[in-house]
């Protein structure tokens, strides 16, 4: 009984303190949530949220700060302050209480108190601290006082940028222009030789002092110097708008927002072009940008409060008390209601959109109907498309559309196309995005993307456009481009986590690891509590080899959602590539997933249980995934277990499935197929087919390391590898697979030395030098990479690949004469290869060698594959040189419609058609170009080129 007590008693003090930790995760984990809400706009849930947190957690700092600011949105200022009030009692650190505190205290004049809560902060962070008390006295009209606290705190941090610009600031607001103008000067003399924001704040001086023509042509100078500085066009365009020159400025802020669409200051320019002409809608999501950056800029705040308002000026403060932190009462929060179909339109969401099509169709309006009917088409929901069919009303432009669109011929298409007409901007933007989706599926990628640009152009805030774009670009494998798009929309509709998601899959379809991870990392940022933002963001991790970051994301996820089998099943996922197949399985122990997840989660543990050797839990897990579902990772991994356990019909039967399932193709398919079978087949690897069919293990050992190569688990495939090393080491494939696992499993410090020991064991290999010019190449090594590959064909001088991988290398590396060497090689051992011809045909090009040679290695290229817009290209530039202008012209034409909005391959077709006469055509492709390359950010190397061009 006493033990009983004893136990008791521990017990309950053991869940005292569990209670404790828990109840301060699940508080945080009610406080994330509440802040990713906040951020979506979604007031009434994000207040829920955190008075969850504080119910469970009263101490709960960030949460007290959350719900002030949601009271705040809501204009409950009280409330609010007395939650700011709270935080700062509970933790005086916390910056976010006192900012927020003093902003309302500022905007109910209550400067006693706002006074109180700086200085309390100033206590603190004195650097900080004493920017926010001078910044209280400023707002209190008490101007003098402002700069002796920030003169004072120059001398105790001459450094700052932040506390000079601020004193050059309250040097503005006391009409002390010569000071003013001064101290920002010395911050770019000084401090920030490229402080944009130094320079931006000296446009609203000079125009104050009456110079602001002299402040653009400063700016004019220096974008003349450096025309690529976004900065200095940025400040171009502010000091253009300040002295009433907005149709500059607003081409320049727009070729800006191109390339960077957070750009606060090109927002700001856009939304005040868009204000001058009364679009106040249209400004609201520019200044709203602005306004999240620059939050203590009161001409962003004014304009964004009149945007909002629909014209209405804010009210004014009294004589003396400008104020630069606006009232939650003149600038309120817009409320979280459930969008509409034309707001989700504008956002590009079109997922969104048409899972709500049940409430928009109860509204019964025409308008609605058609929109998402095109929202199908662009999204591909065939099923969906037909339901909409039958809600359109009878005169709507779309039943006609419809029809001509799948009739699939261009001319009747264009024809109806050319008889719909629209005035209203919303119904031009329909038609546009119907026209431009026809046209691209039935070939016509060229045009649709003219169309839709023009559309852009015209009607920028329609977020369904650069969707349209992104899906175009993605149908030409234009990657960067699509992803562009996304971006552009993204900036557009930051909530939109629909072209989050998009523009990250794109990349990574495109293996572009290291763009879909800046787009992961990014969404992440905005999105922490999102379970797809963490598993796309611990998958770009996983791409790069960053399996403890993967692990870290992951992990962080599980605190706030610790039973998601979605993040515990992607979590052992990172526990198998990083070697750790036992923690793997305890974690997948944990798990309780169901349908595809339930898969997913065999085939993880499946391979978990391979690492430790335990083949019949592998073919219990594996032989639960339906048959037609299965992977060949999963299919490669259970022949090796039926080896394994002795079951060599069954891992026949498995690597002799069908055709279009078998799980290994080619000679190492071949060698495991004859290895079964007795090794009595002759294949190519006669050696390695003796030494595995000799040792079932090795065999079996040999499977499970291919098994894991496909699946990507690096680590336990170069394991694998040296079990059996003794056995097949000599095997060319065996070496360039164990070097190619080197290159993800081993830590860089040691991964070149390690490679280079492989190689030197196998110097007459010539797979080796190939294997180890791989490792070389993750580490930048570009002398090793040389010298690798030079030994590469060297030792194999009859082998294609060795000569390839050169001959790229050498191409890559602008060696372009020996590039020329390693191709005519290659070509000579494979006359047939398509890409080397193409490729020794524009290396000749780019050198300047036989234009006959390459014409000949073109054609052979482009007679094989005949619709590859790269191949078209080499060939219609090599005619182009030649002087055959109308063959350049035909190819380059079917290049530039096979990959639409090329500025390369438009700038040579405009080339043709000027040699051929037809200038302003020619001009206009170059135009067309040029405008791309600024609309969509994309990369231009001949740019120059191309102004050259149209200035002849």
């Amino acid at each position: 009984m006493n033990r009983f007590k004893i136990a008791t008693v521990v017990l309950a003090a053991f869940c005292v303190a569990l209670a404790g930790g828990c109840s301060a995760r699940k508080s945080d984990q009610y406080r994330r949530e509440g802040d990713t809400l906040f951020h979506l706009g979604k007031l009434d849930e994000a207040q829920g949220a955190y008075l969850r947190a504080a119910e469970v957690n009263p101490e709960n700092v960030r949460a007290k700060v959350g719900l002030g600011r949601c009271y705040a949105a809501e204009n409950r200022l009280d409330e609010a302050l007395d939650q700011f009030r709270a935080a700062v009692a509970l933790d005086s650190t916390v910056e976010a209480a006192y900012v927020e505190g003093v902003r309302l205290l500022i905007g109910r004049e209550d400067f006693d108190e706002a006074l109180a809560m700086s200085r309390k902060y100033a206590a603190v962070d004195a650097e900080r601290g004493g920017i926010l008390h001078a910044y209280v006295l400023r707002e209190s009209g008490d101007i003098d006082a402002a700069i002796e606290r920030l003169g004072a705190l120059r001398e105790a941090f001459p450094s700052s940028v932040a506390v000079r610009t601020d004193l050059a600031a309250a040097y503005r607001a006391a009409n002390r222009l010569n000071e003013a103008e001064s101290e920002l000067k010395s911050i770019l003399a000084e401090l920030d030789t490229e402080s944009v924001e130094a320079r931006i704040a000296l446009v609203d001086v000079y125009k104050a002092q009456g110079r602001g023509d002299e402040i653009v042509r400063e700016f004019e100078r220096l974008v003349a110097e450096r025309p690529k500085d976004l900065g200095m066009k940025l400040g171009l365009a502010v000091s253009l708008l300040a002295v009433g020159r907005p149709e500059k400025a607003e081409e320049l802020a727009r070729a800006v927002y191109a390339q960077q669409p957070e750009a606060a200051w090109a927002n700001h320019v856009l939304g005040s072009c868009l204000l001058a002409r009364r679009q106040f809608a249209d400004a609201v999501p520019y200044l709203e940008k602005a306004a999240k950056a620059m939050p203590h800029q009161a001409d962003v705040l004014r304009k964004l409060a009149i945007a909002r308002s629909g014209g209405k000026t804010p009210r004014e403060r009294a004589p003396g008390r400008r104020t630069i932190l606006e009232s939650a009462e003149d600038f309120p929060e817009r409320t979280a209601a459930r969008p509409d179909w034309r707001t989700l339109w504008k956002q590009g969401a079109l997922g969104a959109m048409l899972g709500n099509r049940g409430r928009f169709l109860a509204e019964d309006d025409p308008s609605a109907v058609e929109a998402l009917l095109v929202a199908a088409l662009l999204t591909d929901q065939g099923v969906v498309v037909e339901e909409l069919l039958r809600e359109l009303p009878a005169d709507s432009p779309l039943e006609g559309y419809y029809r001509v669109l799948e009739g699939r011929q261009a001319k009747p298409f264009i024809e109806y196309m050319n008889e719909w007409v629209e005035t209203e901007e919303e119904r031009k933007v329909l038609r546009e995005n119907a026209r431009a989706f026809g046209l691209a599926s039935m070939g016509g990628r060229a045009h649709a993307v003219d169309i839709l640009s023009g559309c852009l152009k015209e009607a920028p805030e329609y977020g369904v456009t650069l969707y349209s774009l992104a899906q175009v670009f993605r149908a030409a494998r234009m990657p960067l481009a699509a992803a562009r798009c996304l971006d552009m929309l993204i900036s557009q509709a930051v909530d939109n986590m629909e072209a989050h998601t998009a523009a990250y899959r794109v990349l990574r379809e495109a293996r572009l690891f290291n763009e879909a991870q800046m787009a992961a990392e990014k969404t992440y940022s905005m999105f922490p509590a999102s379970q797809e933002a963490i598993l796309n963001l611990s998958q770009a991790y996983l791409d790069n080899d960053l399996f403890d970051l993967a692990a870290t994301v992951l992990e962080r996820g599980l605190k706030n959602q610790p039973d998601a089998p979605a993040l515990q099943i992607a979590l052992a996922r990172v526990l198998l590539h990083a070697d750790k197949p036992d923690k793997a399985l305890e974690l997948l122990g944990q798990a309780a997933p169901t349908g595809e997840l339930a898969d997913l989660a065999a085939a993880t543990t499946a391979f978990a249980a391979a690492g430790l050797g335990n083949w019949g839990v592998v073919i219990g897990h594996i032989e639960r995934i339906k048959e037609d579902t299965m992977a060949p990772p999963m299919l490669l991994l259970l022949a090796a277990a039926y080896t394994h356990e002795g079951r060599t019909e069954d891992a026949r039967a498995v690597m002799t499935t069908g055709a279009e399932r078998r799980p290994l193709r080619g000679e190492m398919g071949a060698a495991i197929i004859a290895a079964l079978e007795g090794g009595q087949e002759s294949v190519g690897a006669a050696g390695l087919v003796e030494n595995l069919a000799e040792n079932r293990a090795t065999l079996a050992q040999y499977m499970h390391a291919l098994a894991c190569v496909e699946a990507g688990l690096h680590a336990q495939a170069l394991a694998a590898f040296q079990g059996i090393y003794d056995d097949v080491g000599d095997d060319p494939g065996v070496i360039a697979m164990m070097l190619g696992s080197l290159a993800h499993a081993v830590p860089k410090a040691t991964r070149g030395e390690q490679a280079r020991e492989l190689a030197e064991q196998h110097a007459a290999v010539p797979e080796a030098w190939l294997g180890l010019a791989n490792v070389l190449n993750t580490l930048d090594d570009v002398d090793g990479q040389r010298e690798a590959l030079a030994k590469a064909v060297e030792t194999g001088p009859m082998l294609p690949r060795a000569w390839h991988a050169n001959a790229l290398f050498l191409e890559q590396h602008d060696d372009l004469n020996e590039a020329v060497a390693a191709y005519r090689r290659l070509v000579e051992l494979v006359p047939d290869d398509v890409v080397a011809n193409n490729n020794l045909a524009y290396c000749l090009l780019m050198a300047g060698g036989d234009l006959e040679e390459a014409r000949r290695r073109a054609e052979i290229a482009v007679q094989k594959y005949p619709t590859n817009p790269n191949f078209l290209h080499t060939l219609g530039v090599v005619q182009l040189r030649e002087g055959d202008l109308e063959e350049s012209r035909r190819n380059l034409q079917a290049a530039v419609g096979l990959r639409p909005g090329d500025p390369t391959m438009l700038l040579d077709f405009g080339q043709s058609l000027i040699a051929l006469g037809q200038e302003e055509e020619g001009k206009g492709h170059v135009r067309l170009g040029l405008r791309y390359a600024d609309q969509f950010g994309l990369p231009f190397a001949r740019r120059a080129e191309a102004e050259e061009t149209l200035e002849r």
